[in-house]
């Protein structure tokens, strides 16, 4: 399964916080909330904060929802995580 897209929130408003994500994905709520989700995308080049949310599309044996997220990032410098959590 996979992030299908990302689309920031506020086009145009860079540096603006709080601010949040669109994100659609073919994985269910387990796969999303697992830590390190939101790495591949980090490294295609998406800014992450931990004063971010995203509204997030799911499909979990065969159901389809949507629902808010915290952006988490942690660790140390070089070496992030950036994982979504439940709101």
């Amino acid at each position: 399964m996979a992030i299908l897209s990302i689309t920031p929130g506020i086009t145009g408003l860079a540096g603006v916080n709080p601010s949040y994500y669109l994100i659609d994905t073919s994985d269910s709520v387990a796969t999303v909330t697992t830590a390190g989700y939101l790495n591949s995308a980090h490294a295609e080049g998406f800014v992450f904060s931990n004063k971010n949310a995203a509204l997030v599309a799911t499909l979990t044996a065969g159901v389809e929802s949507t629902s808010w997220y915290k952006v988490v990032v942690t660790g140390a410098a070089g070496d992030y995580v950036y994982s979504l959590v439940a709101i």
